[in-house]
């Protein structure tokens, strides 16, 4: 099985996706936004088609979220039923307490709006990674 991308919610997904209890490794208190994939190739297309030559635009979603919630919203969309555990460890290397981009010139410049929810955008997911032939993709991954 190929390993998480290293994105609390790919880790998360991949634990509840076992049936497994998630584990955040830190405090929880990091506040950080997600994009799902298909608003994220949108986004990216967007900016390099209508965007200002020389343009610079940030990407992702505004609505933001702590690791802590994130993980109880993946583990009640999975229906796991088991509990988060927060270790409260240290994390060292990791981002700041807060990135959440400011989206207001790719909206207010080129019209972007996300369309998928963080909490569809977990579902979606969920269900793809449950979906016939999912494993099958990793196997042969060296």
């Amino acid at each position: 099985m190929r390993s998480s991308s290293g994105s609390a919610a790919a880790q998360f997904i991949e634990m509840a996706g076992q049936g497994g209890g998630i584990v955040v490794q830190g405090t929880g208190d990091a506040v950080r936004s997600y994009q799902y994939a298909s608003d994220m190739a949108r986004w990216l297309l967007s900016c390099l088609v209508l965007g200002k030559p020389g343009g610079v635009y940030n990407v992702g979603d505004d609505t933001s979220i702590t690791i802590a919630e994130l993980a109880s919203e993946v583990t009640r969309l999975a229906e796991t039923g088991v509990p988060v555990h927060i270790a409260g460890q240290s994390a060292p290397g990791l981002a700041g307490q807060r990135y959440v981009p400011d989206l207001r010139r790719a909206s207010d410049e080129l019209g972007l709006r996300n369309v998928v929810s963080l909490q569809e955008g977990i579902r979606r997911t969920l269900a793809w990674r449950k979906a016939p032939g999912f494993f099958e993709v990793f196997e042969h991954e060296t």
